[in-house]
């Protein structure tokens, strides 16, 4: 994976993330000002479209490294050194797809499920996605 690549990775996962937890902010943790509010935060509905705008990118990105990183890693035989990068290829279907059924759904009890199965794969991609950068760092640092 080129630099290149690796920053446009990285841009579009820190607008995902960003535009996405300010998003569950406002729709989870914030009350409408009054009881004839539709939403709870007259920026929500930009932080909706803002998300939904940034997430092709990401997934995008995830495509750009595709061949070059993440099936060459797939190829490895060491596992040790290929968990992080597992779950994520793992989780990132059920976020990308739960994201997207959410906003084409017709019936609450899938908007319902899509939103809590996004929340759930999205947070756990976010975290691990973190600790493996974070490993990619602290094991170049050793070399």
């Amino acid at each position: 994976m080129n630099n290149v690549d690796k920053k446009y990775l990285y841009i579009s996962f820190i607008l995902t993330l960003v535009t996405g937890l300010i998003y569950a902010w406002m729709i989870y943790l914030m009350a409408p000002e009054n009881e004839w509010d539709v939403m709870n935060h007259p920026y929500q509905k930009y932080l909706q479209a803002s998300h939904i705008l940034f997430s092709p990118l990401l997934v995008f990105s995830i495509g750009l490294i595709w061949e070059g990183h993440i099936r060459k890693k797939i190829k490895i035989r060491e596992k040790r050194k290929k968990r992080t990068g597992m779950i994520l290829v793992l989780l990132f279907l059920p976020m990308v797809f739960s994201g997207y059924i959410s906003q084409v759904s017709q019936s609450s009890f899938m908007i319902d499920t899509n939103k809590i199965v996004h929340l759930i794969s999205s947070f756990a991609w976010s975290l691990v996605f973190v600790i493996h950068v974070l490993e990619l760092k602290k094991n170049l640092n050793r070399v």
